[in-house]
């Protein structure tokens, strides 16, 4: 037997029920993608954090800039996180799109961190 829950609101026309079940497959697949590259951006930050506190001080003085930018954009890729997690089916691409930029930006600082760091891995 077919559970109301199971079928979408009378209201909606055939075409509208299909563009909404597409429209949540796509955000369920993005917020996949996204969450497993987050889950590695910890990982990859305490590295770097290794790295400068095991160097001579004048290393520690010449990393730390580039750790508090990758933590600052860490804060800021996870707050896009969090708001994309608690964003509507309307609103989560507007919200997809600031995590996009956040990310990218994460991932510049990084790439331009990395030189100054030994064997600090990207993947």
């Amino acid at each position: 037997m077919n559970n109301a829950a199971d079928s979408p609101p009378a209201w909606l026309s055939d075409s509208e029920s299909a563009d909404a079940a597409r429209d949540f497959s796509e955000r369920q697949q993005v917020m996949s993608t996204f969450k497993t590259e987050i889950e590695q951006w910890p990982a990859k930050i305490d590295a770097a954090k290794l790295h400068m506190h095991l160097g001579a001080k004048e290393m520690r003085e010449a990393l730390r800039p580039h750790v508090e930018r990758l933590e600052q954009d860490l804060g800021r890729v996870q707050a896009s996180w969090a708001q994309l997690e608690e964003s509507s089916e309307n609103a989560w691409k507007d919200t997809y799109h600031g995590l996009t930029i956040s990310l990218l930006a994460l991932r510049r600082s990084f790439d331009k961190a990395k030189p100054n760091f030994d064997n600090l891995d990207d993947g």
